[in-house]
């Protein structure tokens, strides 16, 4: 979007940002993102806790498909977590 903004052809910052980003696992980053804000969304309840990382990711560029298998993991980690 900064590119785009700065007057870059769209294709040209696509073509920047995926060889950047080449080999990196988005989802990845997403999960580890929620992790470094575990506290924020570990005391919500379950509706509003989907709802806020799910806007938290995509605000920051993450697609939809990476946010929701990030939030699953997230989740899957605290359940796990509160069990033991």
């Amino acid at each position: 979007m900064e590119l785009l903004a700065k007057g870059v052809a769209k294709e040209t910052a696509e073509k920047v940002v995926r060889e950047k980003f080449a080999g990196i696992d988005e989802m990845e980053l997403a999960f580890r993102l929620l992790q470094s804000h575990r506290q924020r969304f570990a005391r919500e309840n379950s509706v509003d806790r989907r709802r806020k990382m799910y806007n938290f990711l995509r605000y920051r560029g993450f697609s939809h498909d990476d946010v929701m298998r990030a939030a699953g993991k997230f989740i899957e980690n605290i359940v796990a977590d509160s069990a033991e």
